[in-house]
């Protein structure tokens, strides 16, 4: 199964979102998912929104956990802040790291002050005024990771995403309208 990135993107755009015109659009990306965002991002500014993509890399999370200094993972970044602060719709093209079993030996003191970090989206999803959703992208090595076949978890996941919302909701499902 070869998924249509283009159409997946247009999907989450146009009927997941309902982004509109004007809106702030921040799209987090892993490395391997940028072309993803980059779709994503396409779309809206297809329709006059204002999107802007957040790469962050397996590599840079790993260094940051393992060598950083505890108190300084747990300060909030005040840029990142402004940003979620500022998106209308937050769009996550991922919601594992591309390989899981690669953060086993990180000490969860260390991982606790990385979602102390991230805590601003978090909040600001909290507190409400913001659409958002989040999007997984299976890798080999969530695979291995989960002890399922890959293409079996590919092909499932894809299909998943790709369903037909109006057949999925029997033809009740409204267009998001945000909070």
């Amino acid at each position: 199964m070869k998924p249509d990135f283009p159409a997946i993107a247009n999907k989450i755009v146009h009927e997941c979102l309902n982004i509109q015109k004007g809106e702030s659009v921040l799209i987090d990306v892993r490395e391997d998912t940028l072309f993803l965002g980059d779709l994503i991002a396409i779309e809206c500014k297809k329709i006059g929104a204002d999107p802007l993509i957040c790469a962050y890399s397996d590599e840079f999370v790993y260094r940051t956990l393992t060598e950083t200094d505890p108190q300084y993972l747990e300060i909030p970044s005040q840029i990142h802040r402004s940003v979620v602060e500022a998106a209308q719709v937050i769009i996550s093209c991922f919601m594992e790291r591309k390989d899981p079993a690669r953060s086993k030996d990180i000490s969860g003191k260390r991982l606790a002050g990385m979602r102390s970090y991230s805590k601003n989206r978090w909040n600001r999803l909290e507190k409400g005024g913001c659409r958002w959703v989040g999007i997984g992208f299976p890798t080999a090595e969530q695979a291995q990771h989960l002890g399922i076949d890959f293409d079996s978890f590919y092909r499932m996941f894809w299909s998943a995403v790709d369903i037909d919302y109006e057949k999925l909701g029997g033809g009740r499902l409204p267009k998001s309208r945000g909070f």
